[in-house]
């Protein structure tokens, strides 16, 4: 296999890790902000998404407060921010999507993560 046949395959593998862990990142924290029940009986909706180079953002409702998710995927970290009013902004949590998948990848195969 040549090296860049071999980038080109990381390259790949890597979007799609991250697209899958900007999916799991998202139901993860909308289920643990308090929506509850069975799927389909509170159905979450993206509000408005947007992506510029490296960062991906998708905004939602949250019971009353809006909630804005960012994925940097330079640094593969996931920030949540809670939307004040209209003009400021809180981060809620900060996640390494690295750290994340690993523990995943770990739990899925019966070992202890970190």
């Amino acid at each position: 296999m040549s090296a860049v046949h071999a980038s080109t395959t990381v390259d790949r593998a890597r979007g799609a890790l991250m697209v899958s862990a900007a999916l799991l990142a998202a139901v993860i924290l909308l289920r643990a902000g308090g929506l509850s029940g069975p799927l389909g009986a509170s159905p979450a909706a993206a509000e408005m998404s947007a992506e510029s180079g490296a960062y991906k953002v998708l905004t939602t409702q949250s019971g009353s407060e809006e909630l804005l998710y960012m994925i940097d995927e330079r640094s593969e970290q996931l920030h949540v921010y809670r939307v004040r009013q209209t003009n400021a902004v809180d981060l809620v949590a900060r996640e390494d999507l690295r750290r994340m998948f690993t523990a995943a990848r770990a739990a899925a195969l019966g070992a202890a993560g970190p």
